[in-house]
């Protein structure tokens, strides 16, 4: 295994932190819709799943071919190979579900771009309307930590430094 050890509680923190809001967002909104940004292999349908709720897993083709042979599609998941800085997805889940209350998830994923690329997201998903996005983020104090600890974060990778987002 290539990654750290330092970094498993967080990703085991990431992801708990992750389900409350998951879990919160399809209680306050039972007919919700959640669209997973750079999902990888993540598992969080499986751990949220509510039995009813349409979810939309987003990643680059070549991880959702990957993802694909080692995690099948769930009658009320959507695989959506494309880029999650594109509107290509919400555009889907708009035809899909018009009028759905939509939490778009991002869990990891930010750090690995330019602060204004992920700006950018923002306001794109603020030009849809009933959007709520939730990311991993920290607060000022934090950051400082954090990006010490993270920068390396295995032995061949490592992420681009993080930025405080007002």
């Amino acid at each position: 295994m290539f990654i750290r050890k330092n970094t498993m509680p967080e990703f085991a923190s990431r992801s708990a932190n992750m389900d409350r809001y998951i879990q919160d967002f399809l209680r306050r909104k039972p007919g919700g819709v959640i669209a997973e940004l750079g999902c990888g292999l993540e598992t969080t349908f499986y751990r949220n799943d509510n039995g009813h709720t349409r979810w939309y897993a987003v990643d680059l083709p070549d991880v959702m071919e990957y993802r694909k042979t080692l995690l099948l599609e769930p009658e009320r998941q959507t695989y959506f190979a494309g880029d999650a800085f594109s509107d290509d997805w919400i555009r889907r889940i708009r035809i899909d579900v018009p009028d759905a209350p939509v939490l778009v998830t991002a869990g990891g994923l930010f750090h690995y771009f330019e602060e204004e690329k992920v700006l950018a997201l923002m306001r794109m998903l603020q030009s849809f309307g009933n959007e709520e996005p939730y990311y991993r983020h920290i607060d000022k104090t934090g950051l400082k930590l954090s990006t010490k600890l993270s920068m390396n974060v295995s032995d061949r990778f490592c992420m681009v430094k993080m930025v405080h987002v007002k």
